[in-house]
């Protein structure tokens, strides 16, 4: 990869620094340029002869994939869960066609018509464990990685939330923030832009309060006061 002109697509300049640094230490791009939105990508695209584009799995979506459309040369992906396994590990590289229909990858996914279960595996270290949909009390997203909180202790494993939520059971879990997954039956106050869930305080999203709230509705009698 020497000698090429790359773009890092990242939301967070600081994860973008990072890579950017690593790739130039280890001479795998000529020039790095980073794109923390659209409008950035597409004017590093006319910047000149790109070869590489170096994004997360959680952000290859449609609206990337057609910004990239717009351009008759095209560059190859690199893609990754983890920002600095991409050159730390060796590279996954695909072309616009291939990356187009990828499904993301590190937390497996059920085949179709599977049936229901109850719990999930993750990898820990060389081990398969299995995770009980009852023993979990909440999920938070830490950059690419995901802290999965039992009773007794904590998983951290690669992967979004937006991976998870498709092997978790949309009746039994609810998104409340962009970075937190909860057991719905654990939340037990919801307050202007905050849910407390078992013992603890998280955070309530805007963007996530109204789902929340409309599957609250149905189970909400009246109004109370407090004297």
């Amino acid at each position: 990869m020497q000698q090429w002109n790359c773009i890092i697509a990242e939301k967070h300049p600081e994860e973008a620094g990072r890579l950017a640094n690593l790739l130039q230490e280890r001479r795998h791009c000529e020039k790095v340029m980073v794109a923390t939105n659209e409008e950035e990508l597409r004017e590093n695209m006319k910047s000149g002869d790109i070869h590489a584009l170096f994004v997360n799995t959680e952000d290859l979506d449609d609206d990337l994939m057609r910004t990239l459309d717009s351009f008759s040369k095209k560059p190859l992906i690199v893609l990754s869960n983890n920002i600095v396994e991409q050159v730390e590990q060796p590279l996954r590289v695909l072309r616009p066609e291939e990356a187009r229909d990828l499904k993301s990858a590190t937390l497996p996914k059920p085949a179709p018509g599977a049936p229901d279960y109850d719990f999930f595996f993750i990898r820990d270290q060389k081990k398969y464990v299995k995770i009980r949909y009852s023993d979990v009390l909440y999920i938070e997203a830490n950059k690419n990685y995901l802290k999965i909180f039992l009773e007794k202790r904590y998983y951290m494993v690669v992967g979004s939330l937006s991976q998870l939520e498709k092997l978790l059971s949309p009746e039994l879990f609810i998104r409340i923030h962009r970075s937190y997954i909860v057991p719905f039956n654990a939340i037990s106050v919801v307050d202007k832009d905050s849910v407390m869930v078992y013992d603890k305080w998280l955070p309530l999203g805007e963007a996530y309060k109204k789902k929340l709230l409309g599957r609250l509705q149905g189970l909400t009698l009246g109004m109370s006061g407090t004297e």
